[in-house]
This record gives structure tokens, sequence and C-alpha cells, in this order.
């Protein structure tokens, strides 16, 4: 190829790469937004624990957002707390912003180890991340990374002794 071939090859991918760029900001496609509220104990019973996150999310959609699963990650002095995924399927209503809470099931003995060391009613500091998985339109599953520094009031867990207690209860007649 001589060198004005060489040229002309060179002219035409950097008008193509241009032309790229242009039509990227063209049909520049509005992600969803995310930001996580707070990080709090739901019921703790002899078999599992409940962790709450408070998620406000922005669906920019002109149709319903579907919000898919959840991947978490709670630690606290550099420890881990706890971590995991859960399936969520919820909707985020088009054109609209949404409060919601995504729940979380952590089994009683996870809870318990990683709990011990703390005083139940004590207040300590935790930093979480979360990332959302979104069914977006013309985008397909995109993720949205999260996260949130506050603290966790620690709830009391359940001994196995209340679990004798409630065997030996009565029935009512």
């Amino acid at each position: 190829m001589n060198r004005c071939g060489i040229h002309l090859c060179v002219l035409v991918y950097m008008i193509c790469l241009g032309g790229c760029t242009n039509l990227q900001n063209i049909l520049k496609v509005e992600r969803p937004t995310a930001s996580l509220q707070g990080v709090r104990f739901d019921k703790v019973s002899l078999d599992s624990a409940g962790l709450l996150f408070d998620v406000e999310i922005k669906n920019p959609y002109p149709i319903d957002l579907p919000l898919l699963n959840m991947a978490y990650a709670v630690d606290s002095g550099g420890s881990n707390l706890f971590n995991g995924k859960a399936n969520i399927q919820t909707l985020i209503p088009a054109k609209n912003k949404a409060a919601i809470t995504l729940p979380v099931k952590i089994a009683y003995f996870d809870a318990f180890n990683a709990l011990k060391s703390f005083k139940p009613g004590a207040s300590i500091p935790y930093h979480a991340t979360v990332g959302l998985s979104f069914d977006a339109p013309a985008l397909g599953i995109i993720n949205v990374p999260i996260s949130h520094e506050g603290e966790l009031a620690i709830p009391a867990i359940p001994k196995p002794s209340d679990m004798n207690l409630l065997i030996k209860l009565p029935k009512a007649p």
C-alpha cells in the first residue's frame, strides 16, 4: 500500500471514530441510579435474623424497571459481618423514584458468630456495599453498585434456653 493509501485509511478511521463518539452521545441512554439509605435488623428468631437494606432507586425509563437481585456485604471495623446474595424480583415504577426495603435472611448460626463479640443494644459502625442487578430496556442486565456507612443497632439474639420455654408451654384447650 502506498503512502497516500495509508493516509486515506487513517483519515477514514479517524472520521469513523469521531462519528462513533457522536453517535454514542446522540443515543446516550440514561441508567437507573440508587442510593443506600441505611441497614437495620428486622426480626431475630431462633433460626434466623432479618437484615433490611433501605434503598432509594430512580427509574428513568418510561416503563417499569425489574430489579432482579442484589449482592451485599456488611463489615465493621474491617471485619466482615455478613455477605451474600438475595433474589429480589420487584418492579420500580416508570419515571419514578421508589424508596424500598430489601430484606435478607441470615442463618442463626451466621448471625450469632458475627455478633457474639457485641453487646445487644450496642450501636456499631458499619460499611455496607450493595450491588443491584436490573433488567434495563435497551441495555439488558446492568449492575448498579452503592455503598453506605452508618451505625447498626445490635439486636438480642435468642438463646437456646428460650426454645425450651416455648416447648414447655401448655397447649391451648
